[in-house]
C-alpha cells in the first residue's frame, strides 16, 4: 500500500499507464477525448479487439460524468477498468479463443450473472447490436448487449415492485424512461 493514498504500488502504477494512453490520444490537449480518440486509444491499449463506434460513443455517454460528449483522464481510467473487467467475462465464454462468443453462449453467460431471458429475448438483442454477417458476438458487440440488457433491466426493476418478473407502467413513463436510457 502506498501510505499516502492507501491505494498499492500496482494500481498507482497502472493509473499513470492509462493516464499515458489518455495524452497519447488527447490530440489537443484539452485534457478531453472524443470517441475518435477513445477508439484509438482502446485499440492501441491492450484489448485485441476493434471497437466499433456506436459503442465507443455509448461507453462515452456512460462515463461522462460532467455531460460535455467527451471525458477526461479520471473518467477514461473507470471506462477503461469497466472495459477490462467485461473483457475478462467475455474470454471466459469464448471458448474457442477466437474472438467471438454465439448466441447460445451469451445466453448461458446471461444467465450466470443471474438474467432469466428466453431464447427469443437474447436473439432480439443479439440482432439488434450484433454483426449480421458475423460468426458471433465480436467484444464490442457483446458490450453492446450487455449494456443494453443491464440498462433495460434497470429500468424494468423500478416497476417490478415485487421482483417477480412483471411490471405496470404506462406508456408515457415507458417511453420517457427508454428516452432517458443510455443503452
Amino acid at each position: 500500500m502506498h501510505p499516502s493514498s492507501g491505494r498499492t504500488v500496482g494500481a498507482i502504477v497502472e493509473e499513470e499507464r492509462l493516464k499515458g494512453i489518455f495524452r497519447s490520444v488527447d490530440v489537443n490537449g484539452d485534457g478531453e477525448i472524443s470517441s475518435g480518440e477513445l477508439q484509438r486509444a482502446l485499440g492501441n491499449g491492450s484489448f485485441q479487439y476493434p471497437f466499433r463506434l456506436d459503442v465507443v460513443e455509448r461507453m462515452i455517454s456512460m462515463f461522462d460524468r460532467d455531460f460535455t460528449g467527451t471525458i477526461n483522464a479520471r473518467e477514461f481510467v473507470a471506462l477503461w477498468q469497466y472495459v477490462s473487467d467485461w473483457e475478462k467475462v467475455f474470454r471466459r465464454y469464448d471458448t474457442k479463443s477466437d474472438g467471438y462468443i454465439d448466441r447460445a453462449q451469451f445466453g448461458t453467460c446471461l444467465y450466470a450473472m443471474g438474467y432469466r431471458l428466453s431464447p427469443y429475448a437474447v436473439d432480439s438483442v443479439v440482432k439488434r447490436h450484433g454483426r449480421p454477417d458475423s460468426r458471433g458476438l465480436h467484444f464490442d458487440d457483446f458490450l453492446a448487449c450487455c449494456v443494453t440488457v443491464f440498462t433495460l433491466t434497470d429500468i424494468f426493476r423500478v416497476h417490478d415492485t415485487r421482483q417477480n418478473g412483471y411490471a405496470s407502467f404506462n406508456y408515457d413513463d415507458f417511453i420517457s424512461k427508454l428516452s432517458r436510457a443510455k443503452y
